[in-house]
């Protein structure tokens, strides 16, 4: 079974050269991690546009033509540190046609996606942190051929935002059978539940 593990590099970051320099730091960790689980490496970058005229959030989505080639696709964003003793995520996350990913709606994004997704009937499932509607970070995402991917760009107008907000909405449009990784793969700084020390991907938001 072909994997890969396809980092986004988008423009120079923020924070005037703070993002670029986590992501040098960032980069060997997760290039010595796709050694370690035998998976292919590469760096997805935006200037090799797969739809022109659309943010450069959307270029995100180009990753999973990848897809075509491989059996399953881990999506990182440049900023992730992956820790030396981080288990194997191909196989501790192996239901087939389903899109792994953090569940971080302790960010309410109901206010973006609730108008679209009423006016078209779509249910939005209830997050982690409940009433919220779940939301699927966009710093991992781990999938394979076997996933319902159909995405419409005519959406994104609406949807309004980053890709997070654009992906949950076709997620839930489309019924994607969708699965929370937990913090552990996905420590970003706005959770304060679990230490960093038991997690596996630090995420750091793109400062440093």
């Amino acid at each position: 079974m072909k994997r890969l593990i396809s980092v986004m590099i988008i423009g120079g970051g923020k924070g005037d050269g703070a993002g670029r320099r986590i992501w040098d730091i960032c980069l060997p960790t997760i290039e010595r991690y796709a050694v370690k689980v035998s998976a292919d490496f590469c760096i997805h970058s935006t200037e090799d546009r797969k739809f022109d005229g659309t943010s450069f959030f959307m270029q995100k989505l180009g990753q999973w033509d990848y897809l075509q080639e491989y059996d399953r696709l881990l999506c990182l964003d440049a900023d992730i540190m992956v820790v030396p003793g981080a288990p194997d995520i191909f196989e501790t996350f192996d239901e087939p046609g389903v899109f792994y990913g953090m569940d971080a709606s302790y960010t309410d994004r109901a206010h973006i996606l609730r108008p679209y997704t009423d006016k078209y009937g779509i249910a939005l499932p209830v997050g982690s942190y409940p009433p919220n509607p779940r939301q699927i970070n966009g710093g991992v995402w781990l999938l394979d051929r076997n996933c319902d991917l159909r995405y419409d760009l005519a959406d994104y107008i609406p949807c309004k935002g980053y890709e997070e907000n654009f992906v949950n909405y076709m997620l839930a449009k489309n019924n994607v059978k969708v699965r929370d990784t937990g913090v552990k793969w996905n420590k970003i700084c706005c959770d304060t539940t679990t230490p960093r020390r038991e997690c596996f991907f630090i995420h750091h938001g793109g400062w440093g």
